[in-house]
């Protein structure tokens, strides 16, 4: 796992200056290669994104914007293809281009620059320049922090993460449920871990959609934003619906004894959610879990509570309260158990008397008299 550092900050302007004057020169096929995933993200992307705009900036001045719209469908060279415009600006400079996207592979097979339109091998190439961008300024920083791999990094020690919550904004002609982090870097973790980063994104019917990235070392010489300003979706976003229940395995005890909580939480929305659940006490949270579920996922937790003295508690666990009795009186409990030789006891001192009432009922025979001597 390897964090995006300051250091990789990408000058695109620059990039793509030097490989047209090196195309120039050479008069070769130059060609900036990539791999079929990255690709493919391409097609996916453009299947359910009519359009997206991001904002960038960094310590050293730097403002820009790269978008991107989908004008339609058309065919190129017997294939379809989306006819997608896409732009950038930066100090003020604006570089647009129309480029034709295979949707089976998502290269580029067509691309018009300042009039003049390309195809093959230079097509192929302007729109990887272009993907090129967007990998550098939007792909290698959702890549990087997402809850996964940032969750792995606080399992190794090297900071902290911190869930700051949902929130429904507007951007554009969207409207989008995103979830909020943050990342606090320790010290002494490696170097390019020691920095603060708050992330938010959107769980989309694609994956997770980049809403925020802001990054920053610990000394503050370095920083980058990244935020979206604007996004259209082909679908709507798809919404999560965690639903929590817990059971207790007993609400009435004695002081010190143990009442053992279980939390089943689902997820029976269709997209990926985060649920920061609590259990409070007298408003002061006793634990906390980050949960997050993929659709259809349901995971279950417990935990263990206990009181030292006697009275009602009410119990908060997510959004349902529950109170709990304590009493040091045997009555607030389960009834004492009755010996089983008192028992059996009862049972023969009442069978005994039934007998005894039955034999004192039973009246006695009528004496027959003895037969006459014999004559």
């Amino acid at each position: 796992m390897q964090p995006l550092s300051g250091s990789e900050k990408q000058k695109p302007v620059a990039f793509c200056l030097i490989l047209l004057i090196m195309l120039s020169l050479t008069q070769n096929p130059l060609m900036v290669s990539y791999a079929q995933s990255d690709y493919e993200s391409v097609a996916i992307l453009l299947n359910n994104v009519k359009s997206a705009r991001y904002r960038y900036s960094d310590e050293e001045g730097t403002v820009g914007e790269i978008g991107f719209r989908v004008l339609g469908e058309e065919t190129v060279s017997r294939e379809a293809a989306w006819k997608v415009e896409w732009e950038y600006e930066e100090e003020g400079e604006t570089e647009t281009m129309l480029l034709w996207i295979s949707k089976s592979t998502g290269k580029c097979l067509q691309a018009e620059i300042g009039g003049e339109t390309y195809t093959g091998q230079y097509a192929e190439m302007f729109g990887n320049l272009m993907l090129f961008v967007w990998v550098a300024w939007v792909g290698n920083w959702e890549k990087a922090w997402n809850f996964t791999t940032v969750y792995g990094y606080e399992r190794l020690g090297f900071g902290r993460l911190i869930y700051i919550g949902p929130e429904t904004r507007t951007f554009g002609p969207s409207q989008l449920l995103i979830y909020k982090y943050k990342w606090e870097g320790y010290t002494n973790a490696p170097e390019g871990y020691r920095a603060i980063v708050e992330w938010w994104f959107s769980p989309v019917s694609f994956g997770t959609l980049i809403v925020k990235i802001y990054w920053e070392l610990l000394d503050r010489t370095e920083w980058v934003k990244i935020e979206l300003l604007s996004v259209e979706l082909v679908s709507p976003q798809p919404r999560p619906n965690i639903v929590i229940n817990a059971n207790l395995d007993k609400t009435r005890l004695k002081p010190n004894e143990e009442v053992t909580i279980t939390i089943t939480a689902s997820n029976t929305g269709n997209a990926m959610g985060t649920h920061n659940l609590t259990i409070t006490l007298g408003g002061q949270v006793k634990k906390s879990w980050l949960i997050v579920l993929n659709p259809g996922e349901s995971k279950s937790i417990s935990h263990k509570l206990s009181f030292t003295e006697d009275g009602s508690y009410d119990v908060r666990i997510g959004d349902q309260t529950v109170t709990i009795t304590v009493s040091t009186e045997e009555g607030a409990v389960a009834a004492p158990e009755i010996p089983w030789l008192i028992i059996i006891g009862a049972v023969v001192a009442v069978f005994v008397a039934v007998l005894v009432v039955i034999l004192l009922r039973r009246k006695p025979k009528s004496e027959i008299p003895p037969p006459p001597p014999p004559s």
